[in-house]
């Protein structure tokens, strides 16, 4: 693994500059309330609101809340009221667009194959850990797989959540940074803790130029909202302003939101969270404008997966664990103003309906998803093959929602 500003990573990757920052929803977000059918263009009644609302009952979103937006072959959808800035930027500017009901698939997969058993299934459907394992594979597949750059010539994607790091941060050697590098350079005589101490050594030293890179950067004047992910996204336009110093050309980014759990208080958690994601994802926007970097930039939801169209039982309204959902993408690189992907009829025991509760069988995979960014990161065709091995399964290819500019 070289370092952040190492001259090889300079010379090896391409010229232009690209960033991919994957926010994730994590608990499982609610897609059927994130995007809400209006009436489909060819008139199709199980995809409508009066049907999304007779079946949803109490937890659907009233039709006067939504954001209107319309597809490019005449559906009408909405988003749901929290994404205010989102769905104005969807409308206006037309770098946002949506995906429709995308999961975890190794092949194309129907509602008989599935109930007959027939079908391959991701391991660990419908729980919270096997499913955020498969989205974050797919988040991070293009680490080391741009052309003309080898794996230890790439920089590691970079978590955002957590702490500030300010207990280990440079401004000369602290003691307790010379002390846990002392630590971790005891020969036990162990070569497996020697290796890891040597990648945590590492670690601590691309630690230590990202810091003295930052404390180069001017402070940006775009605003970002005082909330757990405007931190986070604060911090990832930091770095990339710090590109020029830290010798990046690829980089990639990991920011998480909570909240999305929800099996009861629906109806207001989720719209808590959705302003939240709305008002962070649109600053950091802002702050790529601000940078002259936003079509270098594409930020996209993740999550690990949806939740049943009907309601589940208990004090307040919630919903289940589900499987496909719908997903946000942004940046001046998106074909936006559209929604991609096929969205699922409102019908429990429907032809999209795994379980008889609304659980939507993806018609989407999330290889299929991370094809379409790998490629615009610059991934070749061949690259792609290897890193997402399912999607030569899937004949719809790969989502045409990035340009290759």
């Amino acid at each position: 693994m070289a370092l952040l500003g190492a001259p090889a990573l300079r010379a090896a990757c391409p010229d232009d500059y690209r960033a991919l920052v994957c926010v994730m929803m994590a608990g499982g977000n609610d897609g059927n309330n994130t995007l809400v059918p209006i009436a489909m263009a060819e008139g199709n009644p199980l995809i409508s609101y009066s049907q999304y609302a007779r079946v949803r009952g109490g937890l659907a979103v009233p039709l006067e809340s939504v954001v209107r937006i319309h597809a490019g072959n005449g559906d009408q959808f909405g988003l749901h009221g929290s994404l205010k800035e989102l769905g104005e930027m969807y409308n206006q500017r037309k770098n946002v667009a949506v995906l429709a009901n995308v999961g975890p698939l190794a092949e194309p997969l129907t509602r008989a194959e599935y109930r007959g058993g027939k079908g391959m299934v991701p391991a660990g459907l419908y729980s919270h850990g096997g499913q955020q394992a498969e989205w974050q594979a797919m988040a991070g597949a293009a680490f080391g797989a741009v052309d003309g750059c080898e794996a230890s010539e790439f920089p590691l994607p970079v978590w955002l959540g957590g702490g500030s790091g300010a207990a280990l941060r440079g401004g000369g050697e602290s003691p307790r940074m010379t002390g846990v590098t002392n630590l971790l350079r005891v020969d036990d005589g162990l070569a497996m803790v020697r290796g890891a101490n040597t990648f945590s050594e590492a670690g601590l030293a691309q630690s230590r130029l990202l810091e003295g890179a930052l404390d180069g950067v001017a402070p940006l004047t775009t605003a970002f909202p005082n909330t757990a992910l405007g931190r986070q996204l604060g911090r990832a336009a930091r770095m990339i302003q710090a590109r020029g110093a830290l010798g990046v050309r690829r980089q990639i980014f990991l920011a998480a939101i909570g909240g999305f759990d929800t099996h009861e208080r629906q109806l207001t958690d989720q719209a808590a969270a959705l302003a939240q994601l709305s008002g962070a994802v649109s600053a950091f926007y802002q702050a790529t404008v601000e940078m002259g970097v936003s079509d270098r930039v594409v930020t996209f939801t993740a999550s690990e997966f949806g939740r049943t169209l009907q309601a589940c039982g208990g004090g307040t309204l919630g919903s289940d664990h589900g499987w496909g959902s719908h997903h946000l993408i942004v940046g001046d690189a998106v074909q936006g103003g559209e929604v991609y992907g096929k969205y699922p009829a409102m019908a429990l025991d429907g032809p999209d309906d795994a379980t008889g509760r609304g659980v939507w069988i993806p018609t989407m995979a999330t290889d299929q998803y991370g094809a379409a960014l790998g490629r615009w990161f610059g991934i070749s065709e061949e690259g792609l093959a290897e890193v997402f091995p399912n999607l030569a399964s899937f004949a719809g290819g790969v989502p045409a929602f990035l340009g290759s500019g």
